[in-house]
């Protein structure tokens, strides 16, 4: 699999929307990048979005149902009345999926 883009909106400290091209020569340049940041920058966070399109949960989190999300939940950015992750990603053959989470 090779993650092409990652969209979210108000998921934990990354209040908003946010599109991170991985996709993008900026990321695919050189093979490798890193994620680093202050305590509470939203790097974790970034890894869950990706996990919860693609799972519907996040390893430190568990299975979420809608119902546990009501803007103050742990994966929700606090008083936000709605959240999102998108991910684009390419499979071998050159095929391409979307997968997505919401909350709303």
């Amino acid at each position: 699999m090779k993650i092409l883009q990652l969209k979210l909106k108000n998921i934990q400290s990354l209040a908003g929307e946010h599109t991170i091209p991985l996709g993008s020569s900026t990321f695919t340049k050189h093979g490798i990048f890193l994620i680093c940041g202050p305590t509470g920058s939203g790097k974790t966070t970034i890894l869950d979005a990706i996990c919860m399109s693609l799972y519907e949960s996040a390893p430190r989190m568990g299975k979420l149902s809608v119902a546990d999300i009501d803007g103050q939940g742990m994966l929700v950015t606090r008083n936000a009345l709605h959240a999102f992750t998108e991910l684009e990603y390419e499979m071998g053959g050159g095929n391409r999926y979307k997968s997505i989470w919401k909350a709303e």
